[in-house]
């Protein structure tokens, strides 16, 4: 077969990375992987949003600027109160320690990472209060737990907890929290033992049991003791003294009354501290076998919200004490025989055969370790799941592997798969710590072996960044982010110690629940000056991490301060020193270049700053590449680090950024576009290709011919590559932006817009699903009309102009909106029944019968956005959407459809009712049921919906005038012979 002469242009390249990405997608052309990789050039923009996100949460009250305080603030814990989009963050306080001594204060942080409210103490008594720790009940409780100097030898403390009931609490009403009393964690008492300390608690809540674990390190007056009784028979206990005084301290608060139930040691014994792990009784000897450990340290608790599943990690030296015991018969004389003459025979016997209460016993202890601690039976981690501390066979799992030493063990549960991660730092044999991590089943074993989580690998050859090899990673901590099922991992880092007055700041990563690293190192703080003790709690709500950490910058000032950070997944995509989020992989697959990902999304920035990503080509191919044009479209991106003739040898790679500074709010959408020349390596441009038939091939510069004795020439000219990267990226401008949850949130349905600008132009109120998506966008007309937009109106108040001079407090008011109008009158259909799509929101018109009320808003359901919107009057000026934004109001709009458990107040007492409410909407015609009733429902603008029937007389009236995605609210009336009877409050929360 006769080679023929190819042209390898690639234009399959050119067609995929021109066609957008859906059809990228569909060709087959990008691996689903993100790699983050460095950035060696910079561009000169206005400060980076990455720059200005820490903010000191140690704060004199809530001033703008604001002032940490004076003296040491240390320790912070953190935790998402998601049902209410905020944190609360607590530390430890040292501004009174001359005073009342070391305390504990607190304050809520929005969902943007800004103050809500004025910091609190959350326990100011005298003596020293540290290290706080902290864990929320979903249903209004957070529980404060804290390291105290108060306690006692007898009964209990050092470990104090504090409720917070936090039902009320909202941004609006950041005041509405009730302090609980402090309370003490108790104390049992073993052989007579005391209290000396207890230090480090940690804290989670168990959904499941509806309470709260609290774990500690305890210390005691006496060593580690083994008192059993030998064959369960000794009259008196064995009493051996091993290890040291530390134990593994726990308890238990219940969640709805929080007081203590109960606070141990972990043991499964009434009589010996450590735990016994087996027993063998035999004739002649019991052998029994306890699990101990010595220098407990860092005890940590997890508990799964879905079972009655709670997870205790410690780190330690594990020990195995053996003790074998027998025993000696105690023998006494017994007659057998007596002859003729009387005389006797004395035989000596056991009184009792076997081991009994009258023998004497012996012991023998034989200290050893364990099978999988025998190479290495050093400092360890350890695990053991509640059900088990009981049991008498099952001993801890450990959870390292590694031979070095392993501290500061962090845990974190993830709901969905339903696994622990359980992170900790230990120090390799160059003697630098690193972060690993071992993922578990709930009450199970570990998923796959440990895990490097600290690895660092900008230029993709496989081996740890030699600035992270030669650094410290140090103190994890575990967030579980519940929406991507996903962990993140936060730590000390020391890569960075050229960088930064001193060298310890704050990174993260990403970990998916099968053990696998999620993008690269996350940059959350590098500020000058050292940053300590991270830790992060991810809230659902705003679908946000906020982390929090000691932080020295302003140690010449005023001493250690808290910072935090609040952080979305946009946030880690996006560049931020020296990391990049995209990668252009050009290979000879198919003629094929991958771009991961092919669209580059900037993070949401304020009008006039900026924001960098940064981009790596990768070159895979057997062409040295040459860039011929690299263009930019949109005018609010940039790059640099690339241009024209800049040169990629097969095999190299080549980092550039780009740059994104809006001038104005708005979202913003453009391409960078790279043509790419290609030149085969190889000895020349064309070779001839022989194939002997042998199956041995031969090339002089061509590629070699497949098929056995033919012979031909292979002529490889220069390719064209041409790859398209989208941009993409959202401002916050100066437009008023606030959202209502529902339409019959205030019981009215005018539409309030306010009209105030400094710009003049014609005004239009709008209406659309998304302001900044390719959506249909509606003008909304003085009598409720609505029509496509762009609109030209010559009258009423559109056609007014607005400028400085106009007055500040004008507002236009819609008392009524037609939504029948986005359905079949100008829309679409021939009939009143057709329904229609506002963006993403289902609008079903009502029947033709019924098509008679204004302003109906019940056939909707969704997000709609309402704004005021000033056209450019200048001449010549474009349309400009993102410009001539003055307002923008989010209505969540909500459907009684579904299935309701109905509260009302029913003469005077509060009822909930067995049966549900089921509501249903087709077509414009709303039925519902209740039980065994159809109540006619009806609705009606500014009064919501509501649901009548009639029994013996009776007439009952259920009017719903508020109404939210999970719940609703209203008043019911009771009638009888059309006069009032009974009044009260009607509510309903969302069964389906």
């Amino acid at each position: 077969m006769l080679k023929m002469t190819g042209r390898y242009t690639m234009n399959g390249c050119r067609r995929q990375c021109r066609g957008g990405i859906g059809r990228l997608l569909r060709a087959g052309a990008i691996a689903a992987v993100m790699v983050l990789v460095p950035v060696l050039t910079t561009v000169a923009l206005p400060a980076l949003a990455a720059d200005t996100a820490d903010v000191p949460v140690s704060v004199v009250d809530g001033v703008s600027p604001a002032l940490p305080l004076e003296d040491d603030q240390h320790n912070p814990a953190v935790i998402a109160l998601a049902d209410k989009d905020l944190w609360l963050v607590v530390w430890e306080d040292w501004r009174d320690w001359g005073t009342t001594g070391v305390d504990i204060y607190g304050r809520f942080i929005d969902a943007n990472g800004a103050y809500c409210g004025a910091e609190f103490a959350v326990c100011a008594q005298p003596g020293n209060q540290t290290v706080p720790a902290l864990a929320y009940r979903p249903t209004g409780t957070v529980l404060a737990v804290w390291q105290d100097t108060r306690g006692s030898a007898e009964d209990g403390g050092y470990v104090y907890y504090r409720a917070v009931d936090v039902s009320l609490l909202s941004p609006a009403a950041p005041g509405a929290y009730v302090f609980g009393a402090e309370a003490k964690m108790g104390f049992s008492a073993i052989g007579g033992d005391r209290l000396v300390s207890r230090r480090l608690p940690g804290v989670d809540y168990d959904a499941t049991r509806g309470q709260f674990w609290v774990a500690w390190v305890e210390s005691r007056n006496a060593i580690q003791r083994i008192a059993e009784k030998p064959f369960g028979v000794s009259p008196g206990y064995t009493n051996w003294q091993i290890g040291d005084a530390d134990y593994i301290g726990f308890g238990v608060v219940d969640g709805a009354v929080p007081a203590a139930n109960y606070a141990d040691i972990v043991r499964n014994s009434s009589t010996s501290t450590p735990r016994l792990i087996s027993r063998a009784v035999g004739a002649e000897e019991d052998i029994l076998v306890f699990e101990y450990f010595t220098n407990i340290n860092n005890v940590v608790v997890a508990c799964d919200q879905f079972a009655a599943e709670t997870l205790i990690v410690w780190e330690g030296v594990r020990g195995r004490a053996t003790m074998t015991c027998t025993f000696e018969e105690h023998e006494v004389d017994f007659i057998v025989d007596v002859d003729a003459e009387g005389n006797e025979t004395v035989e000596t016997r056991p009184q009792v055969e076997g081991p009994s209460s009258d023998d004497t016993f012996f012991t023998e202890l034989e200290l050893d370790t364990w099978e999988e601690d025998d190479e290495d039976p050093g400092h360890h981690l350890y695990c053991l799941f509640d059900k088990h501390i009981f049991q008498g066979s099952v001993h801890a799992q450990r959870i390292d592997a590694s031979a070095g030493a392993a501290h500061y063990p962090a845990a974190g549960f993830e709901p969905v798969h339903r696994k622990f991660l359980v992170a900790w730092e230990t120090q390799e044999e160059n003697g630098f710590s690193k972060i690993y991590g071992q993922l578990l089943f709930s009450g199970g074993g570990p998923y796959g072996p440990n895990r490097l989580l600290s690895f660092q690998d900008r230029d993709y050859d496989g081996v740890q960044d030699p600035s992270v090899a030669a650094s410290n990673q140090t103190r994890p901590h575990v967030a579980p982010d519940v929406t991507d099922q996903l962990f993140f991992v936060t730590w000390q880092d020391g890569r960075n110690t050229q960088m930064t007055q001193e060298n310890v700041d704050i990174y993260g990563q990403f970990v998916d629940c099968e053990g696998s690293l999620w993008g690269t190192n996350y940059p959350v703080s590098i500020a000058p000056g050292n940053q300590y003790d991270p830790v992060t709690a991810y809230n659902y709500g705003p679908h946000r991490f906020f982390t929090v950490w000691k932080d020295a910058r302003n140690r010449y000032e005023t001493n250690s301060d808290v910072y935090g950070r609040a952080f979305d997944m946009a946030d880690i995509q996006a560049f931020d020193f020296g990391r990049a989020a995209t990668l252009i992989v050009i290979d000879d697959v198919g003629a094929n270049t991958g771009i991961t990902p092919v669209t580059v999304d900037f993070p949401t920035v304020t009008a006039g700053t900026g924001s960098l990503r940064g981009v790596m080509i990768r070159n895979l191919s057997r062409f040295d590449l040459t860039v011929a044009d690299v263009a930019v479209v949109g005018g609010v991106f940039s790059f640099t680090g690339l241009a024209a003739g800049d040169r990629i040898t097969s095999g190299d790679n080549r980092s550039f950024s780009v740059g994104y500074v809006p001038d104005h709010g708005g979202r913003f959408d453009g391409a960078l576009t790279i043509r790419f020349t290609g030149i085969p390596t190889g000895t020349g441009d064309t070779g001839t290709a022989t194939d002997t038939g042998t199956g041995e091939e031969t090339d002089s510069g061509g590629d070699a011919g497949t098929t056995g004795g033919d012979t031909g020439t292979v002529t490889e000219e220069p390719v064209e590559i041409v790859c398209t990267l989208y941009l993409s990226g959202g401002a916050d401008g100066a437009y008023i932006y606030h959202e209502e949850d529902s339409f019959t949130a205030e019981g009215t349905y005018a539409l309030k817009i306010n009209s105030i600008s400094d710009t003049p132009g014609r005004l239009y109120v709008l209406m659309m699903h998304d302001p900044f998506s390719a959506g249909n966008v509606f003008a909304v007309l003085p009598d409720g009309t609505i029509v496509p937009f762009p609109h030209e109106s010559a009258s009423d108040w559109q056609a007014r102009f607005y400028s400085t001079g106009v007055p500040r407090a004008r507002e236009v008011v819609l008392d009524a909106v037609d939504f029948r109008q986005l359905g079949c009158f100008t829309c679409q259909g021939p009939t009143l029944v057709d329904p229609y799509q506002l963006g993403d929101i289902p609008v079903q018109p009502p029947i033709a019968a019924a098509a008679t009320n204004a302003g109906d808003f019940k056939y909707l359901a969704g997000d709609l956005y309402v704004a005021t919107y000033v056209a450019d009057g200048t001449a010549g000026v474009p349309f400009d959407f993102n410009r001539g934004l003055v307002e923008l109001l989010k209505l969540k709009i909500h459907s009684l459809a579904g299935t309701w458990q109905v509260t009302s107040t029913y003469y005077g007492e509060e009822r909930v009712h067995a049966d549900l409410l089921r509501v249903e909407e087709s077509h414009g015609a709303v039925t519902a049921r209740w039980g065994s009733y159809r109540p006619a429902i009806g609705y009606g603008t500014g009064e919501g919906y509501q649901l009548e029937f009639t029994l013996s007389g009776y007439r009952y009236v259920y009017g719903i005038d508020h109404l939210t995605a999970d719940r609703f609210s209203g008043y019911y009336r009771c009638y009888y012979n059309g006069t009032p009877v009974d009044e009260g409050l009607v509510s309903g929360v969302r069964v389906q």
